[in-house]
């Protein structure tokens, strides 16, 4: 079997203050926006991704390609805007000349808050882009089998978390569980590989037969990350690319992470000591 590759990709957040941008954003009212420090900093993550990947088979975005409008129950103050036709035009820009670079692309929904509940900007994104159209006539899909060189992946974007790091495989330990169950029963649908978003962290579980893999980001950390766990939400920025090789006996399944350390949070820290010496010096 030839050497099979499949690129990773989640969580861009395009239209969110702290999500990925190009170098300009002209919003529909003309007004020029440029990209903040922390963007700038995801573009330079993003480009040096670009060119440390090369060229694949696949292209598989898994979810929250845009920010969306957000949560009806908060505010947008993390917005640059919440139209959601702008941030899908944004994405197209971003997006397309990566097509070139694959054989295939597909796209994975999101969450309703980012990618919307229709799912329609993702369907508009995914198919100017030149995604695949899916047997059903559509572009993007909630769950995906894939079956490659000699296995399956089944990709969706959501899984549960925990603020404790060391509890997080437990998800995917159960997902492989579940996966083994079912592929007893249904063959086609025995997913050796389990691919998930969301999160905005990187890891990888294996087993004797089995991989389950928590895409990274291009999302740094967002105010409401910050209000919930600021320790233990700090995104990982980055891709994955997943290398089939069923020649090699000893590595028939290779992970590739492409990661990038999160920016300083910026804290609010108080230190009685430097107090002290600014009060003493207004003095």
């Amino acid at each position: 079997m030839a050497v099979k590759r499949i690129w990773f990709l989640s969580d861009l957040h395009i239209g969110s203050y702290y999500g990925l941008m190009g170098d300009e954003w002209i919003s529909g009212e003309g007004n020029n926006y440029s990209p903040n420090k922390g963007q700038k900093y995801l573009i330079d993550c993003w480009r040096h991704m670009l060119r440390s990947v090369s060229k694949c088979d696949y292209l598989i975005f898994n979810g929250d390609v845009i920010d969306g409008r957000g949560h009806p129950r908060k505010t947008s103050f993390d917005s640059i805007t919440t139209n959601v036709a702008e941030q899908s035009e944004n994405a197209i820009e971003i997006l397309t000349p990566l097509r070139k670079r694959v054989r295939e692309m597909y796209f994975i929904r999101g969450t309703p808050v980012h990618d919307q509940e229709s799912g329609e900007p993702v369907e508009y994104i995914a198919k100017s882009v030149g995604a695949k159209k899916l047997e059903n006539g559509a572009y993007s899909t909630y769950s995906l089998f894939k079956h490659v060189g000699g296995h399956t992946f089944q990709i969706s974007h959501k899984i549960g978390t925990s603020q404790v790091p060391f509890y997080r495989a437990t998800q995917f330990g159960r997902e492989l569980m579940l996966a083994g169950l079912l592929g007893r029963k249904e063959p086609e649908l025995n997913a050796d590989i389990i691919v998930r978003g969301h999160n905005h962290y990187y890891m990888h579980l294996e087993t004797t037969t089995q991989h389950a893999i928590a895409l990274p980001c291009f999302q740094l950390q967002t105010p409401y990350m910050t209000s919930i766990a600021p320790f233990a939400f700090i995104p990982r920025i980055g891709a994955v690319v997943v290398e089939l090789n069923d020649s090699d006996e000893s590595c028939p399944v290779k992970v590739m992470r492409y990661l990038y350390g999160h920016p300083r949070v910026s804290f609010v820290v108080e230190n009685e000591e430097v107090e002290k010496k600014i009060a003493k010096k207004d003095r």
